[in-house]
């Protein structure tokens, strides 16, 4: 009988060490710290243990310089998740990771696709050549994306010359329920994207520059979605788009791209998009291009609308509230879609107050509003205060507009007022006496 128990026992060890030698044999590891040394520690820790880990941070500010170490990097080469948040009852204002102004301050590098959460902190006063604040790299090359979230947390004051507050590459990133402001860079003031899906929810994005592009969100072969969030305040001084620069497609819902400014080349004050650009139940205003096009929105490919308002934006040259453009050297159709929206009191010191839309493509030349207001848009060289729609083919099939369900009131002070027909002239009644 001992013997059996014996045997029994000495089966259960081997079986046990099996399972932790075995690649398939996942745990989690948990870390609990309260200072810079400690969490360096469980970042090396955790990099090597071939687990998924949590590292739970107590209330404090953890400078990268307390510990002599620089910036707080995890570097693993498993599919293994990290999590990195606050510990329970604190918030992002009791658990700071400090960069200095001296360090980045976290790196992040995982080549196998695992994810990283960071939780409840805040992330302040990095400065480094990418990613000042958070710099996340996966496997581009091998398209083996990591998944990347923010939530309930506050990136700001940090600095880089891509990606100020956040740079990730080849990944799919959540921003929710946090702050990015304050951050600055030569492109992506808040945050930087290459071949990276973002998505941004019920959190504000502010007050982050770009000496170039992207004052607020920077993307490079990506795509945006925002969400239940704002985007204020943010600019680009040389360059382009500055809310939002991407070079893919950008969907906006229930949110509100406002303040935002875009001084260079092309335009976008609030968005820049060489892709395509759907706007649904949200508010695109006050938002300014300094030298060029598109006060609102700068869009090389489809514009769509939707149960939004375009307010009080101000183009430098075309398209105060909208420019959209597409040329013969592309196959990608352009055209505007305006539904159930209000565009008003934009203003381009060239043409198209409200909307701008140039194409060199006979077929697909058109802009199409349906039961929306289009009233109080100044064009100030005098060529449509609305629409304005041009092109060097004289087959384009033109604006359409659905009158009857739609308001196209004239702005302050148009050449057309009090002339023409009275409606009820009889020419208008098809009277042919």
């Amino acid at each position: 009988m001992v013997l059996k128990k014996t045997k029994i026992s000495f089966t259960f060890s081997i079986l046990f060490i099996l399972l932790s030698l075995s690649p398939s044999y996942v745990s989690a590891k948990t870390f609990n710290v309260s200072n810079a040394a400690q969490f360096r520690i469980a970042l090396e820790s955790a990099a090597l243990n071939g687990q998924d880990d949590t590292i739970i941070l107590d209330a404090g500010t953890y400078k990268t310089t307390d510990d002599g170490g620089g910036t707080f990097k995890f570097f693993d080469k498993e599919k293994h998740d990290l999590i990195i948040k606050a510990k329970k009852g604190l918030t992002h204002n009791d658990v700071i990771l400090d960069g200095d102004y001296k360090n980045g301050v976290f790196d992040y590098t995982n080549t196998k696709g695992a994810a990283l959460v960071l939780d409840g902190i805040t992330i302040k006063n990095g400065k480094a050549e990418i990613g000042g604040g958070v710099y996340c790299y996966s496997d581009k090359e091998n398209y083996i994306d990591s998944r990347v979230t923010v939530t309930n947390s506050a990136i700001y004051g940090n600095s880089a010359t891509d990606g100020g507050g956040f740079y990730c590459n080849a990944s799919r990133v959540t921003v929710a329920g946090s702050s990015i402001f304050d951050n600055s860079a030569t492109d992506g003031g808040a945050i930087y994207c290459d071949a990276t899906r973002v998505t941004v929810t019920n959190s504000t994005i502010y007050g982050n520059t770009a000496a170039v592009s992207g004052g607020g969100i920077y993307c490079y072969v990506s795509s945006v979605t925002v969400a239940n969030s704002t985007i204020y305040g943010n600019s680009s001084a040389e360059g382009r788009g500055g809310g939002i620069y991407c070079s893919g497609n950008v969907i906006i819902t229930n949110s509100t791209i406002s303040g935002n400014y875009a001084g260079g080349y092309s335009g976008g004050g609030g968005i820049c998009s060489f892709g395509n650009v759907t706007v649904t139940k949200s508010a695109i205003s006050e938002n300014t291009v300094g030298r060029e096009n598109g006060g609102g929105i700068y869009c090389a490919g489809v514009i769509k609308v939707a149960s939004s308002t375009i307010l009080e934006n101000y183009a430098f040259k075309n398209g105060g509230g909208i420019y959209c453009y597409s040329d013969s050297d592309s196959n990608d159709e352009s055209y505007v879609s305006v539904t159930n929206s209000t565009l008003s009191g934009n203003i381009a010191a060239g043409s198209g107050g409200a909307i701008y839309f140039y194409s060199n493509k006979d077929s697909y030349n058109r802009v199409t509003v349906t039961n929306s207001e289009i009233y109080g848009n100044t064009a100030t060289d005098g060529r449509e205060n609305g629409i304005y729609e041009g092109g060097t083919f004289k087959q384009a099939t033109g604006v359409s507009c659905d009158f009857a369900r739609s308001d196209f009131r004239l702005g302050v002070g148009p050449i057309a007022i009090s002339k023409g027909l009275n409606p009820i002239h009889r020419l208008l009644k098809n009277d042919k006496r």
